[in-house]
């Protein structure tokens, strides 16, 4: 690991749900009436995040990834974690730019709707010095991380701002956007330069 002194951010590293963000408690009812969309929902990050909406009171839960198998395996942890939470899902790969406005449209069309749009798809595959890469998957890094994300970003923001303004009417808040970076976004890993460079993009995306 090179310049990692320079690089790496002073901030406390959690490795289990602590109090402040407990949705069953502190957050209990933090996402009530909200509408709620998530790529990469199938396993990981993307499933916990779609169950913690739910848990905090969600209205629903719309998720997607590449696998219905494993789309089915979320939707049914999500309505364990909240029969009241609805819960539908389209398989989409977020390099496919008509698959994802088709899914952010069923999503808006079924529910009325989004308030929260979570880009949590990503991808890594091998780590290799960049003069061994293959050109293949180092460039599908950057479709997935990146273009994934903008895609999510554009044809979501019409939503969100709508729903901005009409929970600011309501004194609430909505029109929530997140974009999931990673700690490398920091680093300067030897074998990690798709995956690393990719996040620190997503990083400067969050704020223009």
């Amino acid at each position: 690991m090179s310049s990692i002194e320079t690089q790496f951010l002073n901030i406390k590293a959690h490795h289990a749900q602590y109090s402040a963000i407990n949705p069953k408690t502190t957050l209990k009812g933090s996402a009530s009436d909200k509408i709620v969309f998530i790529t990469g929902a199938s396993q990981g990050i993307g499933q916990a995040t779609a169950v913690a909406f739910a848990q905090a009171g969600a209205k629903a839960v719309y998720i997607t990834a590449r696998s219905e198998k494993a789309l089915e395996e979320t939707r049914t942890r999500v309505k364990e974690a909240n029969p009241e939470t609805q819960c539908a899902y389209t398989v989409c790969d977020v390099t496919n730019e008509e698959q994802v406005k088709a899914s952010i449209e069923d999503c808006a069309t079924q529910f009325g709707g989004i308030d929260v749009a979570d880009s949590n798809a990503g991808y890594l595959d091998r780590w290799q010095k960049i003069g061994e890469s293959d050109t293949t998957s180092w460039w599908n890094t950057w479709e997935v991380n990146l273009k994934g994300t903008y895609y999510l970003i554009r044809y979501t923001l019409p939503y969100l701002i709508e729903s901005a303004q009409k929970h600011s009417a309501r004194g609430s808040t909505g029109g929530h956007l997140i974009l999931v970076s990673s700690i490398g976004a920091q680093l300067l890993t030897p074998t990690a330069s798709d995956y690393q460079t990719s996040k620190h993009a997503i990083n400067r995306l969050c704020v223009r």
